[in-house]
């Protein structure tokens, strides 16, 4: 045998890299797990930075305005529904979370799937049965 083995796999070359992008349905469970948490971690991330800037904002603004923009933006049936997505988000990330933690504590390696698809399901229950409270 050479000294000078090179493993060839690993550079697949820029139209592999691209290629495998276009269809998505061949991923696996454990792809789309990782795609969710990472996409609703980026989205929880971006409202904690958006929240932080709106209540920075009532220092300026004073105690009466900023009470009345944020009661009229509640008043917009938008906002709720972003309120809804937000709280999906919420709770499928700490779902996934719990899952990913199980892992590496091993628990449940033999049944990854099962368990994402529980968290999805979970959460989906967890979300309908809150809708009615941000819509009231």
């Amino acid at each position: 045998m050479s000294q000078d083995r090179r493993v060839e796999s690993y550079d697949r070359g820029r139209i592999e890299d691209v290629g495998r992008w276009k269809d998505w349905a061949k991923h696996k469970p454990g792809m789309w797990a990782f795609y969710l948490h990472r996409f609703t971690g980026l989205v929880l991330s971006f409202y904690l930075v958006m929240h932080l800037a709106v209540l920075g904002t009532g220092f300026w603004l004073g105690h009466e305005e900023y009470t009345a923009i944020l009661q009229g933006l509640e008043s917009l049936y938008i906002v709720r529904v972003l309120e809804i997505g937000l709280f999906a988000a919420f709770v499928f990330h700490a779902l996934n979370g719990i899952r990913i933690v199980m892992f590496d504590m091993t628990i449940g390696l033999d049944i990854q799937e099962q368990l994402f698809y529980l968290s999805i399901a979970l959460s989906f229950a967890i979300v309908v049965a809150g809708v009615p409270f941000f819509l009231l």
